[in-house]
């Protein structure tokens, strides 16, 4: 029997002031899906969670989905789904999208990835509708092509993909449970046109944001007069919560400061070394703006991250500095003798085994004191 595993990710909608048209998809949570094709026309649905949610198909987002999906294939064939929810339904992050996005993914995979990203995503509305009776995409479109989307049509359906900067996103649950259904309920059906010209110019100045890697644009732009003003009465604390997360706000992005550093010691257009945990370098929170930005960017590779950095990270942990620091330096000189001109220790616990600001005349840069040293230049103009 054909299996396949798929880890659906939880997705942020509307990012502030682009209701239904906008989203983006996030590392984690993921909802797990495991998936077999069935030689019958029928659709199994197992529940490995404590969610209780419908199994059968028609009142089931896996099955609104799989329903619209098998409408269009033609051989006798059906699917058994196991399903481990890990993004809790109602919580605002894309449950439902999650399940409906994931289990068309699966499928199409079970069935030769006949379909194109586009196809998915009409699949997976049908799901989604289920769950909120509107016909929308902005949370399915970026959890199946991943990133930043723009929803321009729903019907006929276009969707774009927007390049973006490094973005990092806290997401802070309140522990209650908003339907999506009853948080469309009781939007306005007419809005001003005063109003309406402000949000598309907002929407305007975050796409072009987004696209020009302009943080401080972004941030600009995070403005909605017509939907969050209603929704966040649901929220309790909502408005004091997000008035101390914007307070006097600048979004101070720790390899742009690693920039600033890199250039204050004259090292630019050259190799550099990039040094972190082993997350920070498989997403490539650095090398991919500082390669944009003219270096290029050198890491560790698979065996020293597995011998030196990774364990000299967990003795830093433990407090046992003093046997860190030797197996830092050995990748810090492993990377100069690569052809690095500088090294960026790109974790918070690195700096706190090295202390040495260069190492054979090749400067260390030390990505907290950097970030420290901006946000305080920030804060004196």
């Amino acid at each position: 029997m054909k299996e396949v595993t798929i880890l659906s990710p939880a997705t942020i909608a509307n990012i502030v002031c682009g209701f239904d048209v906008m989203g983006f998809a996030i590392h984690q949570p993921a909802d797990k899906i495991v998936m077999r094709l069935l030689d019958k026309k029928e659709i199994r649905i197992i529940n490995k969670d404590e969610y209780n949610l419908p199994t059968e198909p028609e009142k089931n987002v896996f099955g609104g989905a799989l329903l619209a999906m098998m409408r269009e294939v033609k051989e006798e064939i059906g699917f058994e789904i196991e399903s481990t929810k890990i993004i809790k339904p109602g919580s605002g992050i894309g449950s439902s999208s999650a399940s409906a996005a994931g289990v068309v993914v699966g499928a199409n995979q079970l069935l030769g990835n006949r379909f194109s990203k586009n196809e998915l995503v009409r699949f997976a509305m049908h799901g989604e509708q289920i769950a909120s009776q509107a016909w929308h995409a902005d949370n399915i479109a970026p959890c199946i092509y991943g990133g930043v989307t723009l929803i321009r049509s729903n019907e006929p359906l276009d969707i774009i993909p927007l390049d973006f900067p490094p973005l990092y996103v806290t997401v802070i649950h309140p522990q209650i449970e908003v339907k999506t259904s009853y948080a469309r309920e009781i939007l306005p059906k007419q809005v001003s046109l005063k109003d309406a010209v402000t949000q598309w110019a907002n929407v305007g100045g975050l796409v072009a944001g987004f696209m020009k890697q302009d943080y401080d644009l972004i941030s600009r732009s995070l403005h909605d007069v017509l939907i969050e003003p209603v929704r966040s009465k649901l929220i309790p604390g909502f408005d004091e919560m997000k008035k101390r997360a914007s307070w006097n706000s600048k979004i101070i992005h720790i390899v742009d400061s690693v920039a600033d550093a890199l250039r204050d010691v004259k090292v630019t257009n050259s190799t550099i070394g990039i040094i972190g945990t082993q997350a920070t370098i498989e997403l490539g929170l650095y090398q991919y703006m500082l390669n944009k930005l003219g270096w290029n960017c050198i890491t560790p590779d698979k065996e020293e991250m597995d011998t030196l950095v990774q364990p000299a990270i967990n003795l830093i942990k433990a407090n046992n500095i003093e046997a860190a620091q030797p197996l830092i330096m050995n990748v810090v000189n492993r990377l100069i003798a690569n052809g690095a001109k500088a090294v960026v220790l790109g974790c918070t616990e690195l700096p706190l085994a090295v202390k040495q600001t260069e190492e054979q005349g090749i400067p260390l840069i030390n990505s907290i004191d950097s970030l420290v040293k901006a946000t305080l230049l920030w804060n004196r103009q």
